[in-house]
């Protein structure tokens, strides 16, 4: 099963089920190896804008009109060439948001960057050979990498649009200024020593009996 269609899967599983999945973090050196490299032939692109010290990827203060739903928006970041990420900011609250998605890709289906938003049900594999770079939940805090690690991402790597999905826990008043739940995602373009990228391990269907102090999965 590829990672499109396990996360896929993940959203349809039936209320009541409890899904046991980590979020792997895998550091290695950044001057080894062309097998954690895309295309390492190739010459690096500049950046034809100014190199930001993070990029803002927000909902554009939308209103789910039922309970879960599921948005995502995008933003295209081949201009700033390579870059590399140091550390994730949410800006979200647990309250509105089940939980978030930051996904990575080199293209997005039709025109749905223009549109600002649109519904991840519907347009799931919309993000063409998606990676995940990170989750977040339950009010969890920024997560900063460490020292001399980064994520690397831009147009030469194929990472070259950033998508946030969103799970709605409720509907959002049609009233209300909406929602803008999202992330900070803070870069640098200098390389750091290391690379740094996750690895999803998950079970599906498992079963743990209320009132026990341990169970055995097979």
């Amino acid at each position: 099963m590829d990672i499109q269609n396990a996360l896929q899967n993940i959203h349809r599983q039936i209320r009541g089920t409890l899904l046991l999945m980590m979020l792997v973090l895998i550091i290695v050196p950044g001057t080894t190896p062309s097998a954690i490299s895309m295309h390492p032939t190739m010459n690096d692109e500049p950046a034809t804008s100014p190199t930001p010290t993070y990029i803002s990827l927000r909902m554009p203060r939308v209103r789910p009109s039922k309970a879960d739903d599921y948005f995502c928006t995008g933003t295209d970041i081949g201009p700033l060439g390579t870059q590399y990420i140091h550390k994730f900011e949410p800006m979200s609250n647990a309250s509105i948001a089940h939980h978030m998605l930051l996904f990575a890709c080199d293209a997005v289906e039709g025109n749905l960057l223009e549109k600002g938003y649109w519904d991840c049900s519907h347009h799931y594999f919309s993000c063409k050979n998606m990676r995940t770079l990170y989750a977040w939940a339950k009010n969890a805090d920024s997560t900063a990498l460490p020292q001399d690690v980064g994520i690397r991402i831009g147009r030469q790597w194929k990472l070259q649009y950033l998508v946030l999905q969103v799970h709605y826990k409720h509907p959002i008043s049609p009233e209300s200024e909406g929602d803008e739940s999202g992330f900070r995602i803070h870069v640098a373009q200098e390389e750091p020593i290391y690379l740094a990228g996750l690895v999803i391990l998950l079970r599906f269907n498992l079963t743990i009996p209320p009132n026990t102090e341990s169970n055995m999965l097979i």
